[in-house]
């Protein structure tokens, strides 16, 4: 895999992470779309009213982990390392596949790496907020 390919995964691994941690995009889209029954987002914005009240702010995955933390998935899309490292992983499998080059998975790794730098490095400088 070249550097600009890698170079390209890492950012768009950041690119979702920010997306998915840091901002209402997925409840916005999930209302727009008819998705709000089956994305709970209703309850969603009573927790978050509710949490304003007690001065502390929610986000969605927050949310998830808080009332449905006995699942994995909503464990794993709370967490930014597992995310991280589940997103890279599907990546690099899924890039192997098509360059049938399974080498590309001793990069999962790398790919991981860049992508929580890359990630926090953006979440610090607050760009998107």
């Amino acid at each position: 895999m070249g550097m600009i390919a890698l170079f390209l995964i890492v950012n768009l691994i950041a690119f979702i992470m920010l997306i998915w941690l840091k901002s209402d995009a997925v409840v916005e889209w999930g209302t727009l779309f008819g998705l709000s029954k089956f994305l709970k987002i209703k309850e969603f914005r009573n927790e978050r009213l509710e949490s304003a009240m007690r001065g502390s702010s929610l986000n969605y995955p927050d949310f998830l982990k808080e009332k449905y933390n006995y699942n994995f998935i909503t464990k794993m899309l709370a967490c930014p390392l597992c995310l991280c490292t589940w997103l890279s992983s599907i990546a690099c499998i899924i890039i192997s596949f098509i360059l049938l080059k399974p080498l590309i998975l001793l990069l999962i790794p790398t790919v991981t790496i860049l992508s929580l730098i890359t990630y926090g490095i953006i979440n610090t400088l607050k760009i998107l907020l």
